[in-house]
């Protein structure tokens, strides 16, 4: 697996916002107030592929058959390792309410916001869990779209959000990461003035 820079960023942030406009409001939020053009596009691509072949991103006869979903998980443990740093993770399809959701051994990362679930990852304990662990974080939450956020935390501990910290998640954007392909992959943009990539 490798991670490449994308040629066309157009076509790039085509697809980037037709995921967005299918999730939360987190994500129509992202939506508005992003300038992709201060961004850079980056996907996850088996080494037998290159770029012009993967350009498509949603292919569904397409499968990833490599480390990619490893990659991800190392990226937010990277990421989440410095100070202030945070990823917010949309689900679309559970609620606080669900059942499973009580037995879930993450529970604790699921937050609310106006019946809408986020799984909250950050903080040093979570950077060092093992990758298949950071795996299973990212498993808890739905895939239909996928979308994770990176940025700049103010930290907080109740178990909803308010618009404001909404807000403040879409200001101190850094990075997002959107499915790709089967959905085992993903397609990043990402801020590299504000944060180094991390891998």
């Amino acid at each position: 697996m490798k991670i490449e820079r994308v040629k066309d960023g157009l076509h790039a942030e085509r697809y980037m916002r037709g995921e967005l406009a299918d999730g939360t409001t987190l994500a129509h939020l992202v939506l508005e107030r992003t300038a992709f053009s201060k961004g850079r596009f980056r996907v996850a691509i088996p080494k037998r592929l290159d770029g012009r072949q993967a350009a498509e991103f949603r292919q569904e006869t397409f499968h990833v058959d490599g480390d990619e979903p490893i990659a991800l998980a190392r990226l937010i443990k990277a990421f989440i390792g410095a100070p202030g740093h945070a990823v917010m993770i949309q689900d679309t399809q559970a609620s606080l309410s669900d059942p499973w959701l009580s037995r879930c051994e993450y529970r604790e990362l699921a937050k609310a916001y106006d019946g809408e679930v986020y799984w909250a990852v950050e903080g040093e304990a979570l950077a060092r869990v093992s990758d298949e662990e950071m795996l299973s974080v990212i498993n808890c939450a739905s895939f239909y779209p996928f979308s994770c956020f990176f940025y700049i935390s103010s930290s907080g501990g109740s178990e909803e959000f308010t618009a404001s910290e909404l807000d403040r998640v879409a200001e101190r954007l850094v990075g997002i990461a959107v499915g790709a392909f089967d959905e085992r992959s993903f397609l990043m943009w990402w801020r590299d003035d504000l944060v180094p990539f991390p891998l």
